[in-house]
């Protein structure tokens, strides 16, 4: 390809996807590469996502791409693209330094990274950014507002909101909890003692995993829980005279909520 074509293009947004989508144009891998290297002087988000589509097979390119992503400011006028880079390469680690970066969470920059990036970014890609990145930061301030954030922007079904837990740091579960009750993400206030009534979902050879109505969160009985009576076979369990089933309703009373916020029935102590 004529490379006065290919510096008239420099700046055209478009341009970056003729190039991801027809590599072909290019006489040569090298000239192709040259030109991501150039575009990404002037445009390092459209020269990432140039490489997206074959980061596997370009991880020299990839390499050298991430080398000219240096946020060392938080001033800079690239910040947001960058930070957006970061988020497309799936870099976690990079982006957990970011996160480290003294002045990150000034007002300004709180605004710029919640409205520019983590508010146009896909749902399941903030999911993996909090999974492999946010629950390594150590920083509590940073840790609660990625958190307010991430309730502020989507809604999130049960199995979504359970990785949410398993990935939040021990030390945020109680701002979690807190988070999920006012963004009505836990339906329902579940207390100790009360008595509730759920439904089989699964039944393993220990455990009866049942959903509370109205609720998100996971709940189980023990097998010890059931009955007063020593059971060899969970399956040989009744209630009400039916044998144990899946979709069977039940009242059982909540005997404990973990840390995690994982709720554990009795039936045996429902009077």
């Amino acid at each position: 390809m004529n490379n006065d074509l290919l510096q008239k293009h420099l700046n055209d947004p478009a341009w970056a996807e003729v190039i991801r989508l027809h590599s072909g144009l290019f006489d040569t891998q090298e000239e192709r590469e040259n030109f991501i290297l150039d575009l990404a002087e002037t445009d390092i988000l459209l020269a990432v996502e140039c490489k997206m589509s074959s980061v596997e097979t370009e991880s020299r390119m990839v390499d050298l791409l991430k080398s000219k992503i240096q946020i060392n400011n938080t001033d800079d006028v690239c910040f947001v693209e960058k930070f957006m880079s970061i988020i497309e390469f799936r870099d976690w680690n990079a982006l957990a330094k970011i996160f480290a970066t003294q002045g990150i969470m000034k007002k300004k920059n709180k605004e710029k990274i919640k409205k520019n990036v983590l508010g146009v970014i896909p749902k399941i890609v903030f999911l993996e950014c909090y999974k492999y990145c946010f629950s390594k930061i150590k920083d509590g301030q940073v840790n609660s507002w990625i958190m307010q954030v991430l309730f502020q922007l989507y809604n999130f079904n049960a199995n979504e909101i359970q990785m949410i837990i398993e990935a939040t740091p021990k030390r945020q579960y109680s701002k979690l909890n807190h988070l999920l009750r006012i963004n009505k993400k836990y339906n329902r206030d579940i207390k100790v003692n009360n008595v509730y009534t759920c439904k089989v979902l699964i039944i393993s050879h220990k455990r009866v995993f049942v959903k509370i109505e109205n609720e998100t969160r996971k709940a189980s009985i023990y097998i010890g829980e059931l009955t007063n009576q020593r059971l060899a076979n969970i399956y040989d369990f009744e209630c009400n005279s039916e044998k144990l089933h899946i979709g069977q309703k039940l009242k059982a009373k909540v005997i404990s909520i973990d840390e995690k916020g994982r709720i554990n029935l009795s039936l045996k102590q429902v009077k």
